[in-house]
């Protein structure tokens, strides 16, 4: 499932060239155990709500309307602490 959703957010992704990179991290809120999937998008520009809803499309359809999918822009510092926990899925060429 996984893989599939992100071969169908590597299209919209590559159509935004502000999109530098792209990564699924596992990130809890409040409680150690309150874990949640979040799209994390490095972007050279202002965040984009015409991209989020884009990016939710593809999700809604695969893993229906209710799920509902967290996602934040990462500025520089937050993008450092990522990478180091997991890979990119989309870096922009």
């Amino acid at each position: 499932m996984e893989r599939t959703l992100k071969a169908c957010w590597l299209p919209i992704l590559s159509a935004n060239p502000q999109i530098r990179r792209a990564f699924l991290v596992r990130a809890s809120y409040e409680a150690p155990n309150d874990i949640h999937v979040v799209l994390a998008l490095c972007s050279t520009g202002a965040d984009d709500p015409r991209l989020v809803e884009a990016l939710r499309v593809p999700y809604a359809t695969i893993m229906g309307p209710d799920c509902p999918l967290d996602m934040m822009f990462a500025g520089s510092a937050q993008e450092s602490e990522i990478e180091k926990v997991c890979p990119a899925f989309y870096a922009a060429v």
